[in-house]
């Protein structure tokens, strides 16, 4: 308080101790006596008044106070009150009075910083304690309602005569009608300013607060357009609920306050959601709400007005509050639904609306794929053809719009009561109407149901994706098209198909016949052959073939659709791709970065492509060391294909499955095991018990489990994956070798050491028929048969089988690889049982350095090559130096199962 102010306030307390004891009359006298100033003798008689518990005077607004203080001569007006302070503020001019009290602006002047704020010195008077609690309670909540579009409540209180005031926000603005007549004139910017408003409400209603008294007035935009809503939930300040009495006259406006309101009924969120539907209306029509006593929001006429919207309004301002939206989020998403051509939940229950509103609202999704076949047949025959051509064309594509009508119309006998009109329910109904539709010749019979298949292998389902393309071939072959790129192209597709399903070496069989064919012609239809002549050879095993096909594809790609288009990038990425999976992991990062970084230089739209892409630069990443950017890659491919698709998707659980990977070298086991679970759920949905990915997703939980040394449960999971590979037949299934390997490890911590020599058998003979014995793949298994090996006491062959794996590795590169630190391992613990410990500690002080590098977090590699290089150093009798990291061994305690109980408390021995 500044020494003015402090001056003033001393003033008055010696005025008020002297005439607080004083009878009413003899006070009088006394008070024009001392010839006291206006404003001071107003603030002396409110704080008598208060003294005396004058309840009567103080149940009045603060204005019809100072206007019972006018001497008859000089009126007073709210103006007077001009100068007084209230909190840390000082009045500085009237703003304007309504039903809850009068706005003055005001300044701050405790000296912290420089502030103006409009201050509300409420109608009511606050005199019982009970009452000031409850006003305290509400004050300090409304203060938490911190959102950027509502005027933010910066303090309140009670003042020494009994006055409750808040101070809020100045906030200039126009009020939301006035500023749509200047502003917004078209419907579509009066919607959009209605949503933010709805959004702002959205807000408050999260903290079930209610405004109880919106209105345009109370709703203000800047000349930028920005929206700020104000007194919310002042009116929960001066609820009397909870005091003696309850108001007489409910805090509403007329015309905006919902039935409730009025008749003293229970308030709820739907109690703002019937104001909001009368600003809707207003906004619509340009005309104020009905104001007479019980009158109800007559119905919109206007037929300008979308019938949609009429409805929207219709159910907000609906008198029962049951039948009105919830909340303003309810309201909000119907405005949304209305903007996307979607069902609206306004909207009497209708199968023919529904069905409508999905033909309107797919232009850009499912539907496009046909209608493009329109726009482009159509085009053509303008542009291109003769007249008589383009006549026929004509002809064509009106066969194709009332094929198209009638798909969606008898789509409508397959719908439930109010549900919309899946992709599958119009592929379904396409497929029926497609043979009996006459006016459709063979050509466009054959696009349509090849339409119908890639819309089934979008939605993962395969084996109709096939049937569709054989009833495709089978109407072009009826016709003596089989022959043509058309049939070729669908030739393809049915083997995509097929690969999907497992069935690589048939899809192989039938793209090896036609390779020919598609070299023919340098079109679409041969880069997508090639590429899927790719897919099937690496499916059937033969990867030398699968990577050069996939790399003559990409050349293709660039003559026939240029440099940097994305058909060019796709084809480049799955070359990529392909790098990576055949375990050229250098090569294949390489690729992929170079390819996805021209793609995001294009500006292209970021598709399940690029995702796919990413995961595999992820697993690529890993391989090398560089966990890292693994993780990077795999957390932004899963952000890509959540927006992509809708769960439960085949990609979706891909991306989960993965993303587990680099959360359990991260530690973080809980969220990869919740990403896991997640991903099996989507897997046991979308596919039958013996398929390829539910085996995966068994090794998947089992490595889970391995990571948390749980080995019992582990070996579970992967002798259920290795049965799937067994009884599924998926003899050439590569990641069956994986499994058969994971399983052999297992079995080796359990002390089987029999069946983990059988399994390792099953994973070198797999990955020996698929990819030789000199890939990457097949020397991971050499490193297993080396662990059953020393198992077995047999170093001097561990020894030879590492050797021989190490050399591998070099020859593609990964010799600083995860891979390579495992082998490394695995040879210091050969030389060490071959009585060569000085060898030994040369390559495990490589391992640790190189493990400092790639992966300085990893609990379990860092364990293990610790207490190995304890025990060495302690063979070589440097007692100091094995103490040393004997210790540093015994930090990883958390890992400690990883290790017999015996070799454990050696290494605290070695520590003392």
């Amino acid at each position: 308080m500044n020494p003015t102010d402090r001056n003033a306030y001393l003033r008055l307390r010696e005025l008020f101790e002297r005439c607080v004891d004083m009878a009413p009359g003899e006070r009088d006298n006394w008070l024009d006596r001392e010839g006291i100033g206006t404003t001071a003798r107003i603030e002396l008689e409110l704080m008598l008044a208060a003294d005396a518990n004058a309840n009567d005077l103080l149940q009045n607004d603060v204005v019809d106070l100072i206007g019972r203080l006018d001497d008859g001569d000089d009126a007073i007006d709210p103006g007077r009150l001009i100068g007084l302070r209230y909190g840390a503020f000082r009045l500085k001019r009237l703003i304007g009075s309504g039903g809850q009290g009068t706005v003055y602006e005001g300044e701050r002047i405790d000296g912290e910083f420089a502030q103006t704020a409009a201050v509300k010195l409420l109608r009511r008077g606050i005199h019982d304690p009970i009452e000031f609690r409850r006003f305290r309670r509400e004050r300090d909540i409304l203060v938490r309602l911190d959102h950027p579009g509502i005027a933010r409540l910066i303090d309140g209180g009670v003042s020494a005569e009994g006055v409750p005031y808040l101070i809020m926000e100045r906030v200039d603005g126009e009020p939301l009608d006035r500023w749509c007549e200047h502003n917004a004139d078209d419907l579509e910017a009066r919607l959009r300013l209605f949503e933010r408003l709805c959004e702002i409400v959205q807000a408050a209603h999260r903290m079930l607060i209610v405004h109880r008294d919106l209105k345009p007035a109370n709703v203000l935009v800047s000349a930028e357009g920005v929206v700020k809503v104000l007194d919310f939930g002042i009116a929960r300040l001066l609820d009397e609920d909870d005091a003696q009495e309850r108001t007489i006259m409910p805090m509403m406006t007329p015309g905006y306050g919902a039935p409730e309101q009025r008749d003293g009924g229970q308030l709820t969120l739907a109690t703002d959601v019937y104001a909001l539907g009368v600003i809707l209306r207003q906004l619509l029509t340009g005309q104020a709400p009905v104001t007479s006593k019980g009158a109800r929001q007559p119905p919109l006429t206007d037929t300008s007005i979308p019938a949609e919207l009429q409805w929207i309004v219709a159910k907000a301002c609906d008198s029962e509050p049951a039948r009105r939206y919830r909340d303003s989020t309810d309201l909000l998403d119907d405005l949304v639904r209305y903007r996307r051509a979607q069902p609206l939940h306004a909207h009497p229950p209708s199968r023919i609306y529904a069905a409508r509103k999905f033909v309107r609202r797919h232009r850009g999704g499912v539907l496009a794929t046909m209608l493009f076949l329109i726009g482009v047949l159509a085009s053509a025959g303008v542009a291109l053809w003769q007249a008589k051509v383009a006549r026929e064309q004509a002809q064509r594509a009106e066969a194709t719009r009332d094929f198209l009508l009638g798909v969606f119309e008898t789509a409508r006998q397959d719908l439930p009561r109010e549900a919309r009109p899946t992709p599958e329910v119009l592929v379904r109904t396409a497929a029926k109407k497609l043979d009996g539709d006459s006016s459709l010749t063979p050509e466009l019979r054959g696009e349509f149901l090849g339409t119908l298949s890639a819309i089934s292998y979008s939605s993962s389902d395969y084996a109709t994706a096939v049937e569709q393309a054989e009833h495709a071939l089978q109407v072009l072959q009826r016709a003596g098209l089989q022959d043509s790129r058309q049939g070729l192209a669908l030739t393809l597709r049915r083997a995509n198909a097929l690969i999907s399903l497992n069935r690589a070496a048939e899809a192989d069989q039938v793209l090896g016949a036609n390779l020919a064919q598609l070299r023919a012609v340098a079109d679409k239809t041969a880069v997508e052959g090639l590429s899927s002549a790719s897919a099937a050879r690496f499916g059937n095993g033969k990867v030398d073939d699968a990577i050069a096909l996939a790399g003559e594809a990409a050349q293709l790609a660039e003559r026939v659709f240029g440099k940097d288009s994305q058909d060019t990038l796709e084809v480049e990425l799955n070359h990529g791709d392909l790098l990576v999976v055949a375990g050229r992991s250098r090569e294949g990062a390489a690729s992929l970065e170079k390819t996805l970084e021209r793609w995001r230089a294009a500006g292209i739209a970021q598709d399940s492509d690029f995702a796919n892409s990413l995961q595999s630069l992820a697993e690529a990443k890993y391989r090398l060391g560089d966990l890292a950017a693994s993780g990077r890659a795999q957390r932004e491919a899963l952000t890509l294909l959540q927006r992509i698709y809708t769960a439960p998707h085949e990609k979706i659980a891909d991306a989960l499955f993965s993303l587990a990977v680099p959360l359990m070298n991260e530690n973080r086991n809980d969220e990869a095991e919740q990403v896991l679970l997640e991903a099996a759920q989507m897997y046991a949905t979308l596919f039958p018990p013996l398929h390829p990915q539910n085996a995966g997703m068994l090794d998947g939980l089992g490595s889970f489990e391995l990571k948390r040394q749980n080995y019992p449960k582990a070996a579970d999971y992967f002798e259920r994956a290795t049965r799937i590979c067994v009884e599924g037949k998926l003899d050439r299934n590569p990641d069956c070798a994986r499994f058969w390997q994971n399983l052999s490890y297992t079995y080796l911590k359990l002390d089987r050491i029999d069946d983990a020599a059988q399994a390792n058998a099953h994973s070198l003979e797999l990955r020996r028929s698929l990819f030789g014995e000199h890939h990457a793949s097949y020397a991971s298994s050499l490193g297993g048969l080396a662990g059953v090996q020393l198992a077995r006491k047999q170093p001097t062959a561990a020894l030879a089988t590492i050797d021989q794996a190490l050399a591998i590795l070099a020859e593609h590169g990964q010799s600083e690889s995860i891979g390579a630190t495992m082998l490394l391992r695995t040879r210091a613990r050969a030389l060490k049982d071959l009585n060569r410990p000085a060898e030994a500690l040369e390559i495990l002080d490589r391992l640790v350095a190189l493990l400092d590098r790639l992966v300085p977090d990893d609990t379990e590699h860092h364990l293990n090559a610790l207490s190995l290089r304890a025990e060495t150093l302690e063979v070589l009798g440097r007692t100091d130096d094995a103490r040393k990291a004997a210790r540093a061994a015994l930090k990883f305690e958390r890992q400690r199962a990883l290790i017999s109980p015996e070799r454990w408390q050696h290494l605290e021995a070695l520590a003392r």
